[in-house]
């Protein structure tokens, strides 16, 4: 049912669960659906309590505020994708198709990957669950996108096998697909429009990577200022190390201009083993003085309510009657009892008083001065913009000629044109002088803006300012006569050499960086390790294969093949020895582990356990298993993900799974066995309640299954509770056999019929 919209001034008139105060209406546990009578003078609906966002709800939503005009402000509670997501950015992102914008500005109303057109905020955050949060991948300036992706990436040995918010497998990242990639080219991602709060305004980036694989490249963060310039500003540069678990970065920048951009870029190397993901990105101008209406950059340290009231200190929230707690806002500084805004979900900062356990009170705190904002006449800064695209790493004088229009990038048809206009387009890309043809070989997408036809310019032309261009997008060409220049002189004003502001970078939170040297390759050696400016070498004393496993685990092996490695020998690195193992049970679809995971991956919550009793384990056996082991202390959730590679099918056929577990303790909840078709969603074919121990080995077999596409198995064993263990806890898995049904009896499957990648 449509929402029909009454305006009364009469507070009496005020909806149920709400309470109307001159332009603002605030209200909890409100549906969307129905009559609505609200006071005449209403400008903000606000939603105390997150509320849900299914479709109709919003589209009911959306009608209101655009009939009357009103700002929407609050949170989702569900659906589950939509959820902790600001309510006034969902209505927006469902109106921009019907938004007349209009600025008598040249070219600024015209939609752009720049979205010049949609206001810019102080606060921006990203989970990719739902949609890319407005985040555009731009093309031609760049040689790949980003790939929105839930579970496991494509590729063996590198990339997460879960994302960072949900930690499961419905949970969306983004990363960079190197397999199809070619080495040293690089993605960009351009957030959406931001703002600083005054001109004093830092601005925070967090955000959570993961990066593991034997060829990473880079992860670089810019800031680019489209309403006056294409230039891009480095703020952080950063060639992380191999690391197979989710790692958070955080660093702060001071804009010199407003509206701003983020540009997250993503480099990749040689080979498959090079991607990079990243998940819960937050960005945020940080104020001490003032604040913003409905933001969170007040950070500063006003711990007292506009009546004078002592504020409640935020850790003695309760998740059972408050919203507002730290696990919730993570990134709100909810610390100690100073007044904030988490997720910016109230007009001012605020903070729980101590009257009851739900009361609160607004803070006084002064409302910041608007900031200034620069613009061109011109969309980045020229009538013509023009760059060149390179490799990461390669001379910047060389590169795929771009050129900006109508909000987009497009390349230009080398074919016909003349020495002038390459010297031309060299001098428009800020050489100070011209240039020669360039023999690329890496063809663009998308728009072929200009040919030799649609390029006029007289013999005294300066700049291709002074030339006729057009018509665009007309020219017959393909982007494998795309133009590549090499231009000469030196390049005061390229995007990838201009020193950024100032920034503090805060080094990604990796406590203990291990490194093997001294070895005649990488896998053996004397242990180095780092810890804030300080490196030394590990001392021998002590040292047993039990530490030698930690070590090498953390530089991305399974396990260690021995603790002592004798200066004199040359021993096999552990993924070699792997390789050369020939037994029937090393194999994906029949896994005893006695020889490593047979092609399986983890997000690293499973360990590798083989059968020498040498090595750490949970039990005495001295089998060959895999286990994931909560720890007496720990406080924290686990979601161990194991999954197999895809198993190709090559007709319609039963299957069912078989293996051995046993189980220590009961830190963990469930023990779950799920098969993911390709191209369909995840189906559950094994469930156990982890109520009690099973201190001894048993035997599970799942439901039955049909399958005539490939297919992945996995297993997941979490623990969600967040009080401290009293005592270890594990769930240890061996002898996985996928195993093919058959009239005549179950047999294991033919490995002629199966194959994995």
């Amino acid at each position: 049912m449509d929402i029909q919209l009454k305006t009364n001034d009469n507070q009496s008139d005020c909806p149920r669960n709400c309470k109307c105060d001159k332009q603002e209406v605030r209200c909890s546990n409100w549906s969307f659906r129905g009559d609505v009578t609200l006071p005449e003078s209403a400008e903000v609906l606000i939603f105390e309590d997150a509320v849900s966002c299914t479709d109709e709800d919003l589209r009911n939503l959306q009608q209101l505020t655009i009939v009357n005009d009103l700002t929407v402000m609050g949170h989702c509670s569900n659906p589950k994708r939509l959820a902790g997501r600001h309510l006034n950015e969902l209505i927006e992102s469902r109106s921009e198709p019907t938004k007349h914008v209009r600025n008598k500005r040249s070219g600024f109303e015209t939609p752009s990957i720049y979205n010049f057109t949609k206001p810019p905020v102080t606060t921006t955050r990203c989970n990719f669950d739902a949609d890319m949060c407005g985040w555009v991948q731009p093309t031609n300036i760049d040689f790949f996108d980003w790939t929105r992706n839930n579970g496991i990436t494509s590729s063996f040995y590198t990339g997460p096998t879960a994302d960072h918010t949900l930690k499961n497998l419905t949970g969306f990242y983004i990363y960079t697909e190197a397999s199809t990639a070619i080495s040293r080219g690089y993605a960009d991602l351009i957030s959406p429009p931001l703002t600083q709060a005054s001109t004093a305004s830092q601005v925070e980036i967090k955000f959570y990577y993961h990066a593991y694989g034997t060829s990473l490249g880079k992860l670089q963060l810019f800031v680019m200022y489209p309403s006056v310039s294409h230039l891009l500003y480095n703020i952080l540069n950063m060639s992380p190390n191999s690391v197979n678990s989710w790692r958070k970065l955080e660093t702060t920048f001071h804009p010199t201009n407003n509206p701003y951009r983020i540009i997250i870029r993503g480099v990749v190397r040689s080979g498959y083993s090079s991607d990079i993901a990243v998940d819960d990105i937050f960005i945020s101008a940080k104020e001490s003085y003032c604040y913003v209406p409905y933001s969170e950059v007040y950070r500063g340290n006003q711990s007292t309510t506009q009546n004078g009231d002592s504020c409640r200190h935020w850790h003695t929230t309760n998740s059972f009657t408050d919203h507002f707690t730290t696990v919730n806002y993570p990134n709100s500084d909810l610390r100690l009892n100073h007044c904030r805004n988490p997720g910016g979900f109230r007009n001012k900062p605020w903070c729980y008083t101590h009257t009851n356990v739900t009361s609160w009170d607004y803070c006084d705190v002064p409302l910041c001065s608007p900031s200034n904002n620069s613009t061109a006449e011109f969309p980045l800064g020229n009538q013509y913009p023009v760059t060149l695209a390179n490799l990461d790493g390669i001379s910047n004088n060389i590169g795929r000629v771009v050129i900006y229009h109508s909000g987009q990038w497009g390349t230009i048809c080398r074919t016909g044109l003349s020495n002038q206009i390459y010297n031309l387009l060299c001098i428009q890309a800020g050489f100070l002088s011209g240039g020669s043809l360039y023999n690329g070989v890496i063809p663009g997408t998308g728009n072929i803006w200009l040919g030799n036809s649609s390029i006029s310019c007289s013999s005294n032309a300066s700049s291709i300012d002074d030339c006729s261009l057009g018509p665009w997008n007309t020219s017959s060409c393909t982007h494998t006569f795309d133009l590549w220049l090499r231009c000469s002189g030196s390049c005061p004003s390229c995007p990838t050499i201009i020193p950024g502001p100032p920034v503090t970078t805060a080094s990604p939170v990796i406590p203990y960086k291990v490194s093997i040297q001294g070895g005649t390759n990488s896998s053996y050696g004397w242990v180095t390790i780092e810890h804030g400016n300080q490196s030394g070498i590990l001392c021998a004393l002590g040292w047993n294969l039990q530490s030698a496993d930690v070590v090498c685990r953390q530089l991305g092996y399974v396990a260690a093949y021995s603790s002592r490695a004798p200066l004199y020998s040359k021993p096999t690195s552990l993924q070699t020895f792997i390789s050369r193992i020939k037994s029937d049970k090393n194999k994906p679809e029949y896994c005893t582990f006695s020889y490593g995971l047979c092609g399986w991956k983890t997000n690293s919550s499973w360990i590798w356990h083989p059968d020498d009793a040498r090595h750490y384990g949970p039990t005495t056996s001295d089998w060959a298993y895999v286990y994931t082991l909560r720890p007496r202390g720990s406080t924290k959730s686990i979601v161990a993900v194991l999954t197999s590679p895809w198993i190709i099918v090559q007709a319609y056929q039963p299957f069912h799974i078989t293996f051995s577990y046993i189980i220590i303790g009961t830190q963990y909840d469930y023990l779950q066995v799920s098969t993911l078709r390709a191209g369909s969603s995840e189906y559950r074919i094994f469930n156990k309640y982890i109520g009690r121990q099973q201190l001894y080995w048993g035997s599970a077999t799942s439901y039955t299954f049909y399958s005539r596409q490939n297919f992945r198995i996995t297993f997941v064993c979490s623990s969600l509770n967040l009080n401290p263990a009293s005592s270890d806890g594990a769930v240890a898995v061996r002898n996985i056999q996928i195993r093919r049904e058959s009239s005549e009896r179950r047999s294991k499957i033919n490995i002629a019929s199966i194959a994995y990648k």
